[in-house]
């Protein structure tokens, strides 16, 4: 095998008392390994350096000064997407405190207070970018100690663009408090029957028509079944079976007695739920009083 080695010389002329050059001594050393560690640290360098400007966060690391006041003095990776400002405006700035929202101002100091009694911090801020634009970011940190280990003399960590997902979770939110008002207003409840645990799950206005307190949670099945009178009870649990059985969507009317003393008639509709398999998990059902209209 052709090998090579790194090899490190030092060599001193040698002149004779008249000082004429006569030759040359020297002392040659073997630094094949330093320069091996060399280049594995310069790869791996450059490979960092690639992923963090390829990544969609960017890395950061910044420092206390004497007055106590966090100053950024490294960044890497998506600082300009995220932030709209170029890396060099963005540290000049002071990074992400500069554009925080002023809502979120006392989050922020709670998470320095955290750095520094050597907590790490997980934390979601809202932040402007440049032109004003409202994002949402979510900061992984750490705290760095001194040599001696005694003082956090600073931080470094990761932030994340989380404005799709709040978006999201915002519209969810939104959809679930339409979805109730609705409900109210058809006076329809919907539920869902876990085949694995047999267990249901009750909406808010299942629990008003069935004037149960929701407090109590969902009914057991026996609780259920309570509701009706032994004949409705089998109706229920027949077509139950059916969807069970046959995978079909079933519906019936239903004679139920309240605890108030009242007597409805629920319109009830089911269907099978099931998981990517194909194996039955849930029976999804709604409900609606449909009293008045059977008068």
């Amino acid at each position: 095998k052709n090998q090579y080695a790194w090899i490190s010389d030092r060599i001193t002329p040698r002149f004779d008392r008249l000082g004429n050059l006569i030759g040359y001594q020297g002392v040659a050393r073997d630094v094949t390994g330093q320069k091996l560690a060399e280049e594995a640290l310069r790869d791996s360098e450059h490979r960092y350096q690639l992923i963090s400007a390829a990544a969609s966060d960017y890395l950061f690391s910044g420092y206390f000064d004497a007055d106590g006041q966090l100053q950024l003095n490294w960044t890497a990776g998506a600082v300009e997407t995220i932030s709209g400002y170029s890396v060099e405006e963005y540290v000049a700035r002071g990074g992400i405190l500069a554009a925080l929202h002023p809502d979120d101002r006392k989050i922020y100091d709670r998470n320095l207070e955290n750095i520094r009694a050597r907590q790490p911090i997980n934390s979601e801020f809202r932040t402007y970018k440049k032109g004003g634009e409202m994002v949402w970011v979510k900061v992984y940190a750490n705290p760095v100690l001194s040599e001696n280990g005694q003082e956090v003399i600073g931080l470094t960590g990761a932030v994340q663009d989380i404005t799709e997902r709040k978006l999201a979770e915002q519209a969810l939110v939104e959809s679930e408090a339409y979805l109730k008002e609705a409900q109210t207003l058809g006076k329809v409840g919907s539920w869902k029957y876990h085949l694995a645990d047999q267990t249901i799950t009750w909406s808010d206005e299942t629990y008003r028509l069935y004037e149960r307190d929701p407090s109590l949670g969902p009914p057991t099945t026996e609780e259920e079944a309570a509701y009706y009178t032994a004949e409705q009870a089998q109706i229920l649990r027949e077509y139950t079976r059916l969807v069970i059985a046959e995978g079909r969507e079933a519906q019936c009317d239903l004679e139920a007695n309240l605890p108030s003393g009242r007597k409805a008639v629920f319109f009830v509709r089911m269907r099978l739920e099931k998981d990517k398999s194909g194996r039955p998990v849930n029976i999804f059902g709604t409900v609606q009083d449909i009293t008045e209209r059977k008068r």
